[in-house]
């Protein structure tokens, strides 16, 4: 008995609950999840959600350039369970400060997988800078994943021969 449907004057009148069920499938009341996707450049500081899927495409890219002092390209605040996957370039250039490609500040829960460039620079004049790749404020936690299949980098440089202590430091991860 199951599917059977009710006509009146040729029109449908009514379903049988399991065709109606079915209808409200194909109708779209499920839910789906779909990843944010960036195919093109993209200039300014990306945030992510807590549980955000982000896909950088090949032709793609997040290139912060003489951003804020301590800035970041990609940044999630109070941790992240979602996923990001770089196929393109994900990098921040700056001249003064301690920054980063990517950062986390809290517990990743979720994968960052990269399969292109990550790339933090920073040339100062200044006394004491720094560059990191991806930056996690916190800890990897069960379930938790960074995935290098391609080119992590950060070099910090300091051109200050009037300073009495001159700091540089670069992580890649």
């Amino acid at each position: 008995r199951g599917g059977r449907m009710t006509k009146l004057k040729g029109r449908v009148a009514s379903y049988a609950p399991s065709v109606g069920l079915a209808l409200a499938v194909a109708a779209g009341l499920g839910t789906a999840t779909f990843a944010d996707v960036i195919s093109g450049p993209e200039t300014s500081m990306y945030y992510l959600d807590f549980d955000e899927d982000l896909e950088i495409t090949n032709s793609g890219s997040v290139l912060v350039i003489d951003g804020p002092i301590d800035g970041t390209s990609i940044y999630a605040d109070g941790g992240f369970e979602g996923s990001v996957t770089n196929e393109g370039t994900v990098g921040n250039w700056a001249s003064d400060g301690f920054i980063s490609a990517i950062e986390i500040d809290g517990d990743l829960l979720g994968a960052i997988t990269n399969n292109d460039d990550i790339v933090a620079d920073v040339d100062s004049t200044n006394d004491a800078v720094g560059a990191v790749g991806i930056f996690l404020d916190s800890d990897v936690e069960t379930g938790g994943v960074i995935a290098n299949n391609g080119d992590i980098s950060a070099t910090s440089y300091v051109d200050g021969s009037s300073f009495a202590d001159l700091y540089a430091e670069a992580i890649g991860v």
